[in-house]
This record gives C-alpha cells, sequence and structure tokens, in this order.
C-alpha cells in the first residue's frame, strides 16, 4: 500500500514539471528555449575581438534611425543589414534559428522571423 501510495505521488510529480522545463534542448543556451535569447558572452568577446583588430569600415546609423532599431521589433524600412565576416562568423557557434548581422555600426541578432532579438553597440571601430 505505501509503495503504490509512493509511486503515485512520483508520477504526480513528474507530471507537475512544466512542459517546457522537461524538452528543454540540451543544445540550445537555456535563454533561447525560454525565448529570450541574447549574445552569449563567448560571442561578445569573439565580435569584440575580432573588430578591435581588423580593418572594416561601418557608416552609422543617423540618430532617428538608430532610435527605430529595437529589440522585438523587425529592421526599419530601408535600414540595410550586412553579413558578417566570413572570417568572423566561422568563429562563432551556429545558431539555426538566428541571424547575426551588421546593421550601421552595430552587430544585431535577428530571429527568424527578422524581429531584433539582441543588439551590440560599441563593438565595430571606426
Amino acid at each position: 500500500m505505501l509503495d503504490r501510495l509512493l509511486i503515485s505521488a512520483a508520477v504526480l510529480a513528474a507530471t507537475a514539471i512544466p512542459a517546457t522545463a522537461r524538452a528543454q534542448d540540451p543544445a540550445k543556451p537555456a535563454a533561447e528555449a525560454q525565448g529570450t535569447a541574447k549574445f552569449t558572452e563567448t560571442e561578445i568577446q569573439t565580435i569584440r575581438d575580432y573588430f578591435t583588430t581588423a580593418k572594416f569600415e561601418a557608416k552609422p546609423l543617423s540618430a532617428d534611425v538608430m532610435k527605430s532599431v529595437a529589440r522585438g521589433k523587425p529592421l526599419p524600412t530601408g535600414v540595410m543589414k550586412a553579413q558578417l565576416p566570413n572570417d568572423l562568423a566561422t568563429k562563432l557557434p551556429t545558431r539555426p534559428d538566428y541571424e547575426r548581422a551588421i546593421v550601421g555600426d552595430m552587430v544585431v541578432l535577428l530571429d527568424k522571423t527578422g524581429n531584433v532579438v539582441d543588439i551590440l553597440e560599441g563593438v565595430i571601430q571606426r
């Protein structure tokens, strides 16, 4: 009788764990699994290191346009994005559901719908 009660309690406890906690993909950072992806510290350091030594021409966005580049929103119409240099992109871990791009003098992380997820300002030296 006590064995059945303990088994029942264990089954109830296991099913009470939210599905997102049980189904989390171990290959994804915890923030991505929760829908709040950001650049990782490793990505930030790799990007900073690259642009500290690389010669790269970046034109900053105007103040008005820069204000409209915001997390959770798509890039404004007419704002051009550029791919990261290939030698930088190959140093970064792959993120299948995300795109890293250069916008003005910033590096942005975009989700698969094109919304801005994270922004790195001040990493591209002018």
